[in-house]
């Protein structure tokens, strides 16, 4: 491999890792959420907030939608708009 190849190997691989860390984070975010748990969710939720900047615009315009219907206090609708993010996620 040449360090280009290997570069971009390891640019792809950093925004896998990111990407599934972001996956896994909104997902235990949800699950907090829907047992009930608000501060298990902001910890999770806070988790995948660096790893979604690489993210599509998508994924992000949902995820910080649902951040900020999770600051109001609505879990319901932080859900809605976190499912809709995992539907962005590469």
């Amino acid at each position: 491999m040449t360090n280009a190849t290997e570069a971009a190997a390891c640019n792809g691989s950093a925004a896998a890792a990111a990407s599934g860390l972001s996956k896994v984070k909104i997902l235990e975010g949800i699950k907090a959420l829907e047992s009930g748990d608000k501060s298990a969710a902001l910890i999770d939720l806070s988790a995948a907030q660096p790893a979604i900047t690489g993210e599509s615009d998508q994924a992000k315009m949902h995820f910080n939608k649902g951040m900020k219907v999770f600051s109001g206090g609505d879990s319901n609708g932080t859900q809605m708009y976190l499912k809709a993010a995992l539907n962005f996620l590469g």
